[in-house]
């Protein structure tokens, strides 16, 4: 019982300091088919039994494939699953790609710019949210492997997350500007490919934009229902 307890009270232990680096909840075990029962929220991540990768996306394992366990991170309503391989003894061993809401390490004392992930972000993969609002590289931010440098240092009280993939094969694409003037007068959008349904995450000026209230999406045409004004920025991030 003695041996049991002390288990107990290192396995909460290791699940506050996962969550602490990666603020994604870990959840149990998981067939492909089940991993959105419960509505997940975004950042949630769970073991799947017969998962494949696809393109950096979970997929079921085909008949008569063995399947090799893959740990599934949900961004954007989308699961990505991660590289894997065979442990020999029925699991495995893996090693997430997406990272998703990741608090760097650093002060916020409205003096310090200087915040360090836990790994490299791949080439242009970074998200970077300061209270909620997504930044703009070399205009926000600058960043040299798992270092970010913020050009304006964040006051006490304000928030910095990060979401990143560790590898350039996750098959996201990453604040695309999408074609379309940007006049106060053109509503219409084209991105460069066709994302996969439901993965699109759009922002304007940095902030998330809701499907069905501020903007629709017909194969890679996205339509503002409130027009961008001159000046305004749009960004879209995406599985395609």
């Amino acid at each position: 019982m003695k041996n049991l307890v002390l288990f107990l009270l290192l396995a909460v232990s290791a699940v506050a300091v996962f969550g602490q680096a990666r603020t994604a909840e870990r959840l149990l075990d998981s067939t492909y088919s089940a991993l959105n029962n419960g509505n997940p929220p975004n950042g949630s991540v769970r073991h799947c039994t017969n998962c494949r990768r696809t393109a950096g996306a979970c997929s079921a394992a085909s008949v008569g494939e063995t399947p090799v366990g893959s740990d599934a991170v949900r961004l954007g309503g989308t699961w990505y699953c991660s590289s894997h391989s065979s442990s020999g003894g029925g699991g495995s061993s893996a090693t997430i790609t997406a990272v998703v809401r990741e608090i760097p390490s650093g002060s916020i004392n409205g003096s310090n710019t200087s915040f360090v992930l836990v790994e490299a972000p791949a080439t242009g993969t970074e998200e970077v949210f300061r209270n909620g609002q997504l930044l703009t590289i070399s205009v926000d931010y600058t960043i040299s492997t798992a270092t970010i440098t913020l050009l304006v240092a964040p006051e006490i009280g304000d928030s910095l997350v990060v979401s990143y993939d560790t590898s350039s094969s996750s098959g996201r694409v990453v604040r695309e500007t999408p074609s379309g003037a940007v006049n106060g007068v053109n509503g219409t959008f084209t991105l460069a490919a066709i994302p996969d349904s439901g993965s699109e995450e759009v922002y304007l000026n940095g902030y998330l934009q809701t499907l069905g209230i501020d903007y629709t999406i017909s194969g890679a045409t996205i339509t503002m229902i409130t027009i961008p004004e001159t000046g305004d920025y749009l960004r879209v991030s995406y599985v395609s």
